[in-house]
């Protein structure tokens, strides 16, 4: 992709556009579309609503023109995909690495939903709570969460930090998205691998994940029905060291979707893109596709 030299530009329509309604443009519904047909109508019914087409260089590459859009709303509208993709730009790609590290979002615990997991040698959940955002049904959230991660933080904004810091659990750890985009951290997380759960991590992993961990830990997959399987070897996780049982979940979450095509896509496209990316569903084709696609005019891509 070709490099975005339009800061100055910016600062000439940054109050005429709607960026609640350009967020939209952060989607996997759009990429979706662009994967698809080479063009997005919904990123194109985004840019009209946003009031954006007119200040777009139709000649510019599509993925220098995300990072535009994406400049707009991380400044002036910071839903929980701006939270998401700094998360994966500074923690993930920046902290971590692509080699060492797998990241997760919306993922399965329990009753609840992480925003974003992030498994290295450990395993760290991060609950988004931006500016926009309520606290409803966070101690149950957090209370999932802190069975199923050894690390738990949330990331949130400044309106919220008082509160967190006296009704949360002093293992929780608390993250400020500042506004310069940068993660300060207010308060550590703490490690509590005592109150780990081997069945609530056994209940986030796919079939393929969880008789992979049991053949490794027994030397055999059960020889039982297929509708008993599930059984079984839950009762087998359920009986493995609370420290092995943490062990065997991260290594397994840190290889799903982790080849190396995968890892190249990632760091490929464009970095408003990372969250996306990172979470995608796309085949190896539709990736290619979509890299391709990224190189295209902005106004090939609307029609």
């Amino acid at each position: 992709m070709r490099a975005n030299n339009r800061q100055v530009e910016l600062a000439d329509f940054r109050g005429t556009v709607c960026v609640a309604a350009l967020s939209r443009a952060f989607s996997s519904n759009v990429l979706a579309e662009l994967v698809k047909s080479g063009f997005s109508k919904t990123l194109a019914t985004v840019l009209g609503d946003a009031g954006m087409t007119s200040h777009v260089n139709m000649t510019d590459d599509l993925g220098s023109c995300f990072d535009l859009f994406y400049t707009q709303i991380k400044d002036s509208y910071r839903n929980e995909y701006v939270y998401k993709n700094t998360i994966a730009n500074k923690i993930l790609l920046g902290r971590h690495s692509l080699n060492t590290a797998a990241m997760h979002t919306e993922f399965r615990v329990s009753e609840s939903k992480a925003d974003v997991l992030v498994v290295n040698g450990t395993s760290h959940i991060y609950e988004i709570k931006t500016e926009l955002d309520g606290l409803d049904r966070l101690e149950k959230q957090l209370e999932d969460y802190r069975h199923f991660a050894e690390y738990v933080s949330i990331v949130t904004s400044d309106n919220h930090i008082e509160k967190l810091l006296k009704i949360i659990d002093p293992s929780i750890g608390v993250l400020l998205l500042t506004n310069r985009q940068t993660l300060k951290v207010i308060r550590p997380a703490v490690s509590d691998r005592s109150i780990l759960s081997p069945s609530i991590m056994f209940d986030s992993l796919r079939k393929s994940e969880y008789s992979e961990i049991i053949k490794s830990e027994m030397g055999f997959i059960p020889e039982v029905p297929n509708t008993l399987m599930y059984r079984e070897c839950k009762e087998i996780f359920e009986r493995i060291n609370i420290e092995k049982c943490h062990n065997y979940m991260v290594s397994i979450l840190k290889k799903r979707d982790a080849d190396d095509f995968n890892k190249n896509f990632i760091r490929r496209v464009p970095v408003s893109l990372k969250a996306l990316a990172a979470s995608s569903k796309f085949t190896k084709s539709q990736k290619k596709t979509l890299l391709s696609v990224m190189d295209k005019s902005i106004g090939d891509c609307l029609h």
